[in-house]
């Protein structure tokens, strides 16, 4: 469906005549493989620290690479590369950094969530697999709803920063009355819903909006940058 829709709305302008060698020659081949390197390490870093031990030899090695990697990603970007994927106008704007971080950890928490709602519904409640997958199918909906309302608000307003502001506040309230329900102060099975349904629905407008934050402040020229920058920091 995505690639029938693609072939059919995306209309891309016809190439420059220029030699293929140059084409190539504009490509950040060094910046994609630094930044690549960065990703992979750090991700495996944490994800054996988590499961084996953090005093582990890979992942001090692993950990040790992504900062090496990173940091040369970096040097890259701003003195080597002619045309940087990722120039300093970019990664350096206090307005284009404040939506990647809140995307970066509104996103990561709201995983962690997920992850440990799973446990919680099976170790706790003592309930099944499909039984932990059906009590997630609230935030599933309450996302999605709250990425589409997030975009007609704006749509009819123009405007997004009291919106953003009130989803990740909102996620904090879900998050707090989840932790409340879930053994902090007793078990509530409904509260437990309520909260997990509120942190989704202020995640998913959060990522909406902080979108449209980014496509408003990069500007025209620098839209698929910024935009390639937010989706970067999702799927780290």
């Amino acid at each position: 469906c995505a690639i029938v829709s693609v072939s059919i709305a995306l209309k891309i302008p016809k190439p420059q005549g220029s030699h293929l060698r140059a084409r190539f020659a504009r490509i950040d081949f060094f910046g994609a493989f630094t930044l690549i390197t960065a990703l992979v390490s750090l991700l495996l870093g944490l994800d054996r620290g988590g499961n084996i031990a953090w005093v582990d030899t890979y992942t001090l090695a692993s950990l040790g690479v992504f900062i090496l990697s990173f940091n040369a990603f970096i040097i890259v970007e701003l003195r080597i590369a002619k045309e940087p994927f990722a120039p300093k106008r970019i990664i350096a704007d206090r307005a284009l950094l404040a939506s990647y971080l809140c995307n970066f950890f509104g996103v990561a928490g709201a995983i962690c969530v997920v992850f440990y709602v799973s446990m919680y519904v099976q170790a706790v409640l003592k309930r099944s697999a499909a039984d932990a997958g059906v009590a997630l199918l609230p935030s599933i909906v309450a996302g999605t709803a709250a990425s589409l309302f997030g975009g007609l608000v704006i749509q009819a307003t123009g405007k997004y920063y009291a919106l953003t502001v009130s989803n990740y506040l909102l996620m904090v309230c879900g998050n707090i009355l989840l932790t409340l329900c879930a053994g902090f102060l007793g078990h509530s099975f409904v509260g437990f819903e309520i909260g997990l349904t509120l942190m989704s629905f202020g995640n998913g407008g959060g990522i909406t909006t902080t979108l449209i934050s980014l496509i408003a402040q990069a500007g025209p020229e620098d839209q698929a940058i910024a935009t390639a920058g937010m989706y970067t920091s999702l799927f780290a």
